[in-house]
């Protein structure tokens, strides 16, 4: 019978030892790896369920259930804008255009806010917007921010360029309510229509 010294035991068994931690290592490596892909698929999946695929705001879904946040709190404005004569942008241009249109109104809603407002595309050419601003001139001063950026800038995509305007419809809440309601600001909004577009409609509540 062959006698293995015991020096060779010693090394047979740090090989073994070695093997089987880097194997423990490997699996943890690869179960890291694994969580940090589910994470950011999560994190990807999530984003694009609240989303607007053609502006990169936010959608009608998040914005609704971002309303129940502000349920309870005062100084909050709610506002609808709709881009005005989309249709004939549509008829005119063709439908490529029109998108091209709601992407250039979305751009300037991001530049005209801050990072305390949350914007999104509610419908094909509406957008809404919910913040809580300091008072009420304050919010209607954010509300003509956006139709006068509008309205003076010219769309640089447009071989026959015509005027965007946008018409807004502003519900403020001064004090502490227990439902913001998009109707209200709805019902602004086609006040703003009705009387020749292009202009903010603002209402203070409580």
């Amino acid at each position: 019978m062959t006698n293995i010294s015991a020096d060779l035991i010693l090394v047979l068994l740090l090989i073994m030892i070695s093997a089987y931690l880097i194997h423990k290592i490997s699996v943890k490596v690869a179960i890291a790896r694994r969580t940090k892909y589910l994470e950011e698929a999560n994190r990807k999946l999530q984003m694009l369920s609240t989303t607007d695929s053609l502006t990169g705001l936010k959608n009608r879904r998040f914005f609704s259930e971002i309303l129940d946040e502000y349920n309870g709190l005062d100084h909050v404005g709610l506002l609808i804008l709709d881009i005005d004569n989309f249709k004939s942008i549509n008829d005119k241009f063709g439908h490529s255009v029109g998108d091209t249109v709601i992407q250039y109104v979305a751009e300037i809603l991001k530049r005209v806010s801050k990072k305390e407002e949350t914007i999104a595309r509610i419908g094909g050419e509406e957008f809404a917007v919910v913040a809580r601003f300091d008072n009420f001139d304050s919010a209607k001063s954010y509300g003509q921010d956006i139709v006068t950026s509008i309205e003076k800038s010219t769309p640089f995509f447009l071989s026959n360029p015509i005027q965007v305007t946008v018409s807004v419809g502003l519900r403020y809440y001064n004090q502490k309510t227990q439902l913001l309601n998009l109707e209200e600001a709805d019902r602004l909004l086609y006040e703003a229509k009705e009387k020749g577009k292009n202009k903010v409609i603002a209402e203070l509540g409580n």
